[in-house]
């Protein structure tokens, strides 16, 4: 069974929302900081439209408004736990039992946990239920370091989890496994999806070599989470810049990929912004 995979930021979490079975992803939400660590704009979607709650947490609490956020309710849509990428929330918006520092990076980086701006890097991390036990949830993230090239730019270094058992701490939640390391490799710092297994239950989760046209495909089924195998294109080094340097003498953009340059077609001044890819993805055999 093969679907297009389309990597553009909010066309993924839709694909992600309506894959789920109930309304597990109807409730988003969006930090706001005044003067230091405050609060959040709680969203529930439903088919009509949505409504918008303003909650201010207590200050120890310390919620970031940056990227990094994920977040998961139950099948009536009421919220259960949330992460803002370094620590875990339980639905009373207190950080869940064992649900500080649930995050690996390295580098200068790490002082932004505190930081009320949090980091700004889309498709970081995600929450996805265990397909073995309905009260038991995996928060999947990357690991990310700075570049060793470039130390403005992070980069990612792999895939991570934690898991959560929503048993404990009166039904609150608690964090049972934190920052497991499932491999370690230079991956791009944000290439991280799911998408549904074919069978309807476990999921495959890809994430994207640095500069590569690799995936590394894990898979959640009723045993964990594992690596399964790695998929290349071969097609997505001619779509994929990573870098693009202006040639005056040709008048050009020249894309560095990898080991390789080419010409680049320039979309205004930043021709590496302007893009999404679409991709074949066989939802059996977890291949590109």
């Amino acid at each position: 069974m093969k679907i297009k995979l389309i990597q553009l930021f909010f066309l993924t979490l839709m694909v992600f929302n309506s894959a789920m079975s109930q309304k597990e992803g109807s409730v988003w939400y969006s930090g706001k900081t005044v003067n230091g660590y405050c609060c959040a704009n709680f969203f529930t979607f439903t088919e009509t439209g949505y409504t918008k709650e303003f909650i201010t947490l207590d200050p120890s609490e310390k919620i970031r408004d940056g990227s990094g956020k994920a977040t998961i309710s139950d099948e009536s849509g009421e919220l259960l736990f949330f992460t803002d990428g370094f620590d875990v929330y339980n639905r009373n918006y207190q950080i869940m039992l064992n649900g500080d520092s649930v995050f690996v990076m390295e580098g200068e980086i790490l002082s932004f946990y505190d930081r009320s701006g949090g980091v700004n890097l889309p498709d970081w991390g995600m929450i996805l239920p265990c397909p073995a036990d309905s009260d038991k949830y995996y928060y999947i993230y990357l690991g990310i370091k700075d570049d060793e090239v470039y130390p403005t730019e992070p980069i990612g270094m792999g895939l991570n989890y934690s898991k959560i058992n929503m048993r404990l701490d009166g039904g609150l939640g608690g964090v049972t496994k934190k920052n497991v390391n499932l491999k370690k490799f230079r991956s791009t710092r944000s290439s991280l999806k799911a998408i549904r297994h074919a069978n309807g239950r476990d999921w495959w989760i890809p994430v994207m070599e640095l500069e590569n046209a690799i995936w590394h495909l894990f898979l959640l089924d009723d045993t964990g989470i594992h690596l399964s195998h790695v998929s290349e294109d071969l097609e997505i080094p001619e779509l994929f810049c990573n870098l693009a340097f202006y040639n005056y003498a040709l008048d050009q953009y020249v894309c560095m990929t990898g080991d390789h340059f080419f010409p680049w077609r320039a979309y205004h001044d930043r021709p590496y912004d302007y893009q999404f890819h679409i991709y074949d993805f066989d939802r059996c055999a977890g291949t590109f």
